[in-house]
């Protein structure tokens, strides 16, 4: 892929990005949608970045209680015959700063 590229693909295809080693500010634009049940998981986040997340995109939500907040959008409703179920929609606008910016400060 070239700079400016873009990837479409599930959530479950393996996929990363190399570190921005520019001195450029990557930013980055992701969407996923997820079935309205979705609950946020029982266990604690293992670690700061993960818990970092959780606040971030899912403010208020607590272990087991459901995933949408103001954040997560329902953007589907239920068909008359049930065949169409809610849905959430999250949509992720981010910047990822240069790795020589981000060693020097490093995010919580």
């Amino acid at each position: 892929m070239n700079a400016g590229d873009a990837t479409f693909h599930s959530c479950w295809t393996y996929h990363n990005a190399a570190s921005n080693t520019t001195e450029n500010t990557r930013i980055v634009f992701a969407i996923e949608y997820y079935d309205a049940d979705a609950t946020i998981p029982l266990q604690p986040p293992t670690n700061e970045w993960r818990a970092a997340n959780l606040a971030r995109w899912f403010p208020g939500a607590v272990p087991w209680g459901p995933a949408a907040t103001a954040k997560n959008p329902a953007i589907l409703s239920p068909a008359i015959d049930g065949a169409i179920d809610t849905c959430f929609l999250r949509v992720a606008c981010g910047r990822i700063p240069s790795l020589s910016r981000l060693v020097q400060n490093p995010l919580p």
